[in-house]
């Protein structure tokens, strides 16, 4: 079933009077069409606009039926509030359905995972480089497997943050904005290849943009770069909801903190603005370290009692 012509176009105006990520926005767009979309068929009246009961049952709908987890729910709800908070402003409703509804509890069994060695080196391997396509992705990779850059901070490089083997990051908060980082040797080799086989560029150019008829030389997109990881870790076997883009930058903290063992080294690079982030990534190394160590453990005492 379609949504109405005139929700349809609540939606677009709500879109288009935002100023957020084209990858935010679609996901807006989409969860707003979902709800509407269950709504006009489960809970509608002629006139009707949703009330704090029909968002309760949409949820548990979601839940229960469709098996949705708390983060995606925490996304309806957070769209969902959004939304009705533009109509209030818009004089369109007089209060807001999600007021005193509760959010999900997200799961905190639910972290980000990282690659490990054998499979850091068969992702970047997945990567075609005679093809400038799969070039600049690989290029995109590199930086932040072996850099821990951000995938925003991929979306808003240009070709002038590059210069004298050191990459400027246009990043989060004031703190570390506008700071640079010495480039890596593999991802200093990889830009280098990656800017030769562009053509016509100039200084404020993006660094990555899309090579599509559609988009052609526009700036990529944020889901873009997380396709495409996707499409490369399930290319080399890796099919884990909890192995993502983000998981590159995971990964690098844990190569970086297992090699100094000094967390301040990884938060200068990760950029973290408080060392307790950090710490999460101390506390996984020694719980995986932990594992490791109880394992050898028991490999060694049953080798001894089997003989």
């Amino acid at each position: 079933m379609n949504i109405s012509p005139q929700i349809s176009k609540e939606i677009n105006d709500f879109i288009s009077s935002m100023q957020w990520s084209d990858c935010t926005l679609k996901t807006y767009k989409y969860a707003l069409t979902v709800f509407f979309k269950w709504f006009e068929s489960n809970c509608k009246r002629r006139g009707s606009l949703p009330a704090r009961k029909n968002i309760i049952l949409f949820k548990s709908y979601m839940k229960e039926k469709k098996k949705l987890s708390a983060n995606t729910l925490d996304l309806f709800h957070t769209t969902l509030k959004k939304f009705f908070e533009w109509r209030i402003r818009n004089g369109k409703m007089q209060s807001n359905p999600m007021d005193q509804i509760k959010r999900d509890q997200k799961s905190k069994d639910f972290m980000i995972e990282r690659l490990d060695q054998n499979q850091s080196i068969s992702l970047l391997a997945s990567f075609d480089q005679t093809k400038i396509n799969q070039l600049r992705d690989y290029t995109m990779v590199v930086i932040m497997l072996t850099m821990g850059l951000r995938r925003i901070e991929i979306v808003r490089m240009n070709v002038e943050d590059v210069e004298n083997n050191k990459i400027r990051i246009q990043g989060k908060g004031q703190l570390y904005k506008n700071q640079s980082l010495e480039l890596s040797g593999i991802a200093k080799d990889a830009i280098n290849d990656y800017l030769s086989r562009r053509k016509d560029i100039i200084p404020s150019d993006p660094m990555f943009v899309s090579l599509s008829d559609r988009s052609k030389n526009k700036r990529i997109s944020p889901c873009y770069i997380s396709r495409s990881v996707k499409e490369h870790l399930l290319k080399i076997g890796i099919d884990n909801p909890k192995i993502s883009c983000h998981s590159l930058r995971h990964t690098c903290a844990y190569d970086i903190l297992s090699k100094t063992k000094d967390e301040n080294v990884v938060q200068s690079q990760l950029r973290h603005a408080s060392i307790n982030t950090t710490h999460r990534y101390t506390h996984g190394l020694e719980q995986q370290q932990n594992k490791d160590k109880a394992l050898h453990a028991i490999n060694e005492i049953w080798r001894r009692r089997i003989g």
